[in-house]
């Protein structure tokens, strides 16, 4: 950090702008925030626009830190539920498949296709082991490098019905920045070029078109909803906004209203996905235990 500063601090006394000086260097200052930057050099308002930037900067990691807080448990019950499972197909159903493969007894085609699979595995156990070694690294990579590059939405969508909501999520993270962009006194063509990183690559080409729209003098409003970019609350405001002539203000409304309903899911999602999930868990991992130990009921049964 003191060298950040050290070289910001000599690129000023050199003549440079604060705004050029941090985008010298892009791995410390996003492009985002020197944007703001930017702006507040024109109208020079630089400790209001940093402090706006900072209320922007507290309200995205307040709504990440509610996605992530909501899928950390699920994700322990997933890792403890794939751990069982593996512990007991790769190292119980083996030495049952040796007890029973002289018994000379048939058995019932589930529970024969356990044991097949629990032999398979006892003979080539350290292959097994080490494939499992390397897809767990290569699954552990992938996933660190989807939280460090802003991945995790992606992540998120492939839970049963949270694909509709993390959009609308996205969407309000939208909102909310071209709102602190506009309030700040970015133009409309710069704040959309600014938020092209906001959104999923599979988005940021319908952005680019708005960009282009705007240009052309189409209102905002309709060029959002004409990409697909606008729902019908943050559509209602917007026009209200172009109306009154306060469409940053109106953007950060939209952008509030939909991460309280966001947060309002989330709340509801957990309460009924963790049971649904746990009872998953169990079920896959009684089933085996029972398809073991059929055979031995059914002895049993026989002696008596």
């Amino acid at each position: 950090r003191q060298a950040v500063l050290t070289r910001l601090c000599q690129q000023l006394r050199d003549g440079q702008r604060l705004s050029g000086a941090m985008a010298q260097q892009p791995a410390v200052f996003p492009p985002l925030f020197v944007g703001v930057v930017q702006s507040a050099e024109g109208t020079s308002d630089l400790p209001r626009a940093l402090s706006r930037f900072i209320d922007y900067e507290t309200r995205a990691d307040l709504i990440r830190q509610r996605v992530v807080s909501a899928s950390i448990y699920p994700s322990i019950l997933v890792v403890a539920g794939l751990a069982v499972s593996l512990f007991l197909l790769g190292y119980v159903v083996p030495r049952f498949a040796s007890v029973y493969q002289g018994s000379g007894r048939s058995l019932p085609w589930a529970s024969q296709l356990l044991l097949d699979w629990g032999q398979f595995a006892a003979d080539h156990a350290l292959a097994l082991g080490l494939g499992l070694a390397a897809a767990a690294v290569l699954v552990a990579g992938w996933v660190r490098g989807q939280l460090a590059s802003g991945g995790w939405w992606r992540l998120l969508r492939v839970l049963p019905g949270a694909r509709p909501r993390i959009e609308v999520l996205e969407l309000s993270r939208l909102y909310l920045t071209l709102g602190m962009l506009l309030e700040g006194g970015v133009t409309v063509p710069q704040a959309l070029t600014l938020c092209t990183a906001v959104l999923a690559p599979g988005r940021q080409a319908a952005l680019v078109a708005v960009r282009t729209a705007v240009e052309s003098g189409e209102a905002m409003s309709d060029a959002l909803q004409g990409h697909g970019l606008a729902t019908p609350v943050a559509l209602r405001l917007l026009r209200v906004g172009e109306r009154s002539g306060q469409l940053g203000a109106m953007l950060g409304r939209a952008a509030a209203f939909h991460d309280a309903d966001t947060s309002r899911w989330i709340e509801r999602f957990t309460r009924s996905f963790e049971p649904l999930l746990m009872a998953a868990i169990g079920v896959v991992i009684g089933l085996i235990v029972i398809l073991l130990y059929m055979p031995v009921f059914e002895l049993a049964g026989s002696l008596r």
